[in-house]
């Protein structure tokens, strides 16, 4: 059996209609009728909501449908890739943010030279990192990239929280120190807002 009919069979015998079912897991109703007419599969997350909602099994659930077992091993891998993407970004961060501790002993032109490109250099990362995250994932059954919205508010609150560092720089005159701890605080934020959603 399909996991379209076990989820329509599972959804009736617990006596709940599909806006009842889209409300508990927070998916669209037509998200739920997709699932239940073969249109399109759910991902793990919503996979296991409706496992614990109707009490069944993730084993029941998948079993016996190769297009589902096949999603659930690409979502994996799409998680196993993020996860190191976001390894590979914070090394990165890091490795700049040591550069320009070591810019501020040395001082002198080097110094000048890390503190006007470190702003470029850590924006640059988080657009590539972005940028990537999003080229490896596809658009949900409504055509929806949910993805773009994750990096449009990450880019936005490091660029928001580089802005009040700037404001907060030029009213202590120290636009260059304030600027990029707001930028750094920003993509700290911006990371705990990508790994959250």
């Amino acid at each position: 059996m399909e996991i379209s009919e076990k989820l329509k069979e599972a959804r009736q015998k617990a006596g709940m209609t599909q806006d009842q079912v889209a409300e508990k897991i927070m998916v669209s109703r037509v998200t739920v009728s997709h699932w239940e007419n073969g249109k399109s599969l759910p991902d793990i997350v919503s996979l296991i909501s409706l496992s614990d909602l109707y009490s069944i099994s993730l084993d029941e659930l998948v079993k016996g449908d190769s297009k589902m077992v096949e999603k659930v091993r690409k979502d994996a891998k799409d998680a196993n890739n993020n996860k190191r993407l976001i390894k590979v970004t914070a090394v990165l961060v890091i490795a700049v943010l040591l550069v320009y501790a070591v810019s501020t002993i040395v001082g002198g032109a080097f110094k000048g030279f890390c503190e006007a490109a470190i702003l470029w250099v850590l924006i640059g990362i988080e657009v590539a990192a972005s940028m990537t995250y999003l080229s490896q994932t596809e658009p949900n059954e409504e055509g929806n990239n949910s993805s773009g919205l994750t990096i449009g508010m990450c880019i936005g609150i490091a660029i928001g929280t580089a802005a009040i560092g700037t404001a907060v720089g030029i009213a202590t005159k120290n636009i260059g120190l304030w600027l990029q701890i707001g930028l750094f605080v920003g993509m700290g934020l911006a990371l705990a807002v990508g790994l959250k959603r």
